[in-house]
């Protein structure tokens, strides 16, 4: 691209129509290119298909005892949420049948503390997503493709991925990376907790025999039948968008062969995120003391334990009375010692309350302070008279993250409440119990759930590798409802709630005792926040070689020596003070930590029971593509030439660049070295363009 010198009008009526000029410049870019062409998929039908609604979000509405909703709550909900049939955006009054409506007087609360009655919970920002953007892509201007059907493979396995990780909470991430560790549990009823294993027909189980029954299903197995979101007019076969993201997964796009491996289990989607060890360097390498520099503050990357063992809503009765919206939150039992983010249930720990863009905010300074360069495109790089500060400089990349935050937060919480409205972990393992004691319950769905629980192996007799997963949840139950006297808070038995066998309890342990946020679960907010960040990030960094392609490794900038932090088991740090060190792996690079580190804070909620696998993998990509709108319309404002360049989650390498003069066609985008319109237009609308638009 050409670079003419600037031309800078100091003040007056020139300066006042060119700021005019380039602002309406930036409307055109978001409203007649890129994201402005982004068509709304459908959701995947299952909330109008089954009149039990099975897999509708449905959390703060009134329950019964077996968990379903009152006549009409979920389409005064759907009413409230979308004014159909009206002239209205929103309501203003948001009048749904909650708490305020079923318990008036909250004579029906039955959760106590203390002896003394909680309250409810209220649903969470449910009408931002039909606020409007100053901006960026408006809220409606991005979009997700629908989540896996009730029924099909794909939601089988991410259900399945989501009870082997409740399953782990207490192992380290160093022992789930060895297919030889036991599978392990800790037993929260005996003082300091006691470590137990999961038995497999006899003997003590393995992370691989962990890894064997997730490989018995037919999403990550032996090139198994795999059903999809084909079906119907888009024929059988998995779409192109279901092709990416099995393959994602995995270390190789071959569709023979075991899939899963030690190497693989829980990992992110996209490039670096399967090097080295789980945890990203930039939640663990500030320094060997575990802070960053924050001016002349320092920030601790430690985090406050929760307590091992210590899992809620094992019993019918818990789990009811959150789907009920009674406050749980604020509950959790802690261990008063901080450590680095070393088991899963750390890493929950950290996801439940932090700041969205908090893990970025700290990866930007570890950036800063190690004194990565910003990128070669940007005007200062080079120059020996001037550097980056106001513009393109800390203060400019570390307020940019926070602006991108809260613009990917409304575009998710429209594909939550507007959208797709679909159900979390918690309740669909609740509704897989009462299919194993009682199908008919679950009226024209039942058919979908003997499917799913088939595949499971707990009907039929097959599948015995991944129906152990399913027995050690129902072991691991049993034995938290033995001790559930032993909780903070305490539970009022009622008459009405469904009691499943011990050995066909196959509710979702949750870390946190409120189960998940009020809003449903596709997308996700952390994962979206983490999609929006990490681009920022990697837009403004300079992480490649001369050549534009080649990744530079540049941890030893990040932490001393030139080597990889660990985080080991506690009483096991010994000399390392408190991490464990080891030689660094010529191919981890900074790109590769930071989309590690998305895929880490995003991820970690699915160890905590919120979430599943898609729900990280598509909000992921769509908070990068309003990342990449801001981007690309604040281009308009810069008077000189400047250059953006990083690959996106998908490996993808894509180039922002302005010529100085603030009109929409001085930026361009290209992706894989190509600008062309429909190349481009292409990436924009790659998870969707396979499927039906939303009328």
């Amino acid at each position: 691209m050409e670079c003419p010198l600037p031309e800078y009008p100091l003040s007056g009526a020139a300066r006042s129509e060119n700021a005019r000029t380039r602002r309406l410049a930036s409307v055109e870019l978001s409203f007649d290119g890129g994201a402005g062409r982004v068509h709304q998929a459908a959701d995947n039908g299952d909330n109008d298909a089954y009149t039990t609604r099975p897999m509708a979000y449905s959390k703060g509405l009134e329950h019964d005892g077996r968990g379903f909703l009152k006549a009409g709550a979920f389409e005064a909900l759907e009413q409230a949420l979308t004014r159909p049939g009206t002239d209205q955006e929103v309501d203003p009054a948001f009048d749904v049948p909650v708490a305020h409506v079923f318990d008036p007087d909250g004579s029906k609360v039955r959760t106590t503390v203390g002896g003394s009655k909680v309250g409810y919970r209220k649903l969470e920002s449910p009408l931002a997503g039909m606020y409007y953007e100053n901006e960026g892509p408006d809220p409606d201007g991005v979009g997700m493709a629908p989540a896996p059907k009730l029924g099909e493979s794909e939601l089988c396995a991410e259900m399945v991925e989501v009870y082997a990780m409740a399953l782990v909470r207490d192992m380290t991430f160093s022992q789930l990376s060895e297919p030889s560790s036991l599978l392990t549990h800790v037993d929260p009823s005996v003082e300091g907790g006691q470590t137990l294993t999961f038995d497999n027909a006899g003997k003590p189980a393995t992370v691989q025999d962990l890894i064997d029954g997730l490989n018995a299903l037919a999403w990550f197995g032996k090139g198994g039948p795999v059903s999809s979101l084909g079906g119907g007019p888009l024929g059988p076969d998995l779409t192109g968008h279901e092709q990416r993201r099995r393959a994602a997964r995995f270390d190789t796009e071959d569709t023979t062969g075991t899939r899963v491996t030690a190497e693989t289990l829980f990992r992110g989607s996209s490039p670096g995120c399967k090097t080295g060890p789980y945890i990203s360097q930039f939640l663990l390498a500030a320094s060997t003391n575990g802070r960053v520099g924050f001016g002349a503050q320092e920030i601790s990357l430690f985090v406050k334990p929760m307590r091992a063992g210590v899992d809620h809503m094992t019993n019918w009765a818990a789990w009811r009375v959150v789907q009920n919206g009674e406050k749980l939150s604020g509950l959790d039992e802690c261990d008063p010692t901080r450590r680095p983010i070393t088991t899963p249930r750390d890493l929950a720990a950290y996801v439940h309350i932090d700041q969205l863009y908090q893990a970025y905010f700290c990866a930007c300074l570890m950036l800063l302070n190690a004194g990565v360069p910003g990128q070669k495109g940007f005007p200062n790089a080079g120059r020996d008279t001037r550097e980056g500060f106001a513009t393109f400089g800390g203060p400019h990349v570390l307020s940019l993250m926070t602006e991108v935050a809260t613009r990917s937060l409304r575009a998710v919480r429209r594909q939550k409440f507007q959208i797709h409205r679909r159900a979390r972990p918690e309740r669909l393992a609740a509704m897989l119990t009462l299919a194993a004691h009682e199908p008919v319950a679950l009226g024209n769905a039942a058919d979908k759930f003997t499917s799913m629980l088939t595949e499971m192996g707990v009907i039929g007799g097959g599948n015995p590798d991944t129906r152990r997963i399913l027995d050690w949840i129902a072991a691991r139950n049993a034995l938290l409802n033995a001790c559930a006297d032993d909780r903070v808070y305490q539970v009022a038995p009622d008459p009405e709630d469904f009691a499943p066998s011990d050995a066909g309890n196959f509710l979702l342990p949750m870390a946190f005792p409120e189960g998940s946020p009020m809003h449903p679960a596709y997308g996700a907010g952390h994962a979206t926040v983490a999609g929006a960040c990490t681009t920022v990030l990697k837009a403004f960094f300079d992480l490649y070689d001369e050549d534009g392609d080649q990744l530079i490794p540049r941890l030893d900038s990040a932490s001393p020596g030139g080597r990889v932090f660990t985080a080991v088991g506690q009483g096991q740090f010994g000399n390392c003070s408190p991490f464990c060190i080891f030689s660094d792996p010529p191919d981890m690079t900074v790109e590769g930590e930071l989309n590690k580190l998305a895929a880490n804070i995003a991820i970690g909620r699915n160890f905590a029971g919120v979430h599943y696998y898609t729900d990280y993998y598509d909000s992921l990509r769509l908070g990068e593509r309003v990342a990449v709108g801001i981007l690309q319309e604040q281009m308009t404002a810069y008077p000189e030439c400047v250059k953006m360049s990083f690959r996106d989650f998908d490996g993808h390498r894509i180039d922002l660049e302005t010529d100085g003069s603030g009109t929409a066609p001085g930026v361009t985008m290209s992706v894989d070295n190509s600008d062309a319109p429909e190349d481009v237009a292409a990436w924009w609308v790659q998870t969707l363009a396979e499927f039906p638009e939303r009328p």
